[in-house]
């Protein structure tokens, strides 16, 4: 399951995640990433940046952010493959707490997980935490709920199309 999760992932060109273990399960976090608005990734040269980072060096950026605050919108995708049912904690994810999700996880998926059988009531779901960068500094708001649906932002991002042919 994991290697099939991983493949869709690299073929929607997501090269950076890390692994929790969740019970009787494993959730798979993606990189933050700058999206447009149709929920389509942004250019790689601009696609990874962090809400309020440097977008890369042009004369016309330069320009732009002289005036202009850069702003737009962000998502971080995480997939949780588990039988056990689950409920939102109720608790904000912000920005700096999304990026800092791709660093505390796993590298990989343990050995355990070679011989764990997912079931027939194990099931893949997808959580998309989508943010808004404003024009003014420090101006990043989460977007609860998001403006797309879950399989929305899949299909934009490239992921479940990947998944689709692993079927």
């Amino acid at each position: 399951m994991g290697a099939q999760l991983v493949g869709a992932l690299e073929q929607a060109r997501y090269f950076e995640y890390s692994y929790y273990r969740v019970p009787n399960g494993f959730a798979l976090v993606a990189r933050l990433e700058r999206i447009d608005p149709d929920g389509t990734p942004l250019p790689e040269e601009f696609r990874f940046l962090l809400p309020g980072s440097q977008e890369p060096f042009s004369l016309g950026v330069y320009i732009k952010q002289l005036f202009f605050a850069p702003e737009g919108f962000y998502r971080q995708i995480v997939i949780v493959v588990t039988d056990r049912p689950f409920t939102a904690t109720g608790e904000t994810l912000d920005a700096p707490a999304a990026a800092r999700l791709l660093s505390g996880g796993s590298n990989r998926l343990s050995n355990d997980f070679e011989t764990m059988r997912f079931t027939e009531a194990h099931r893949v779901s997808a959580l998309i935490y989508e943010f808004r960068k404003g024009a003014q500094q420090g101006d990043v708001s989460t977007l609860t709920p998001g403006r797309l649906g879950a399989r929305t932002h899949l299909e934009r991002a490239g992921i479940y199309q990947g998944l689709a042919r692993r079927r």
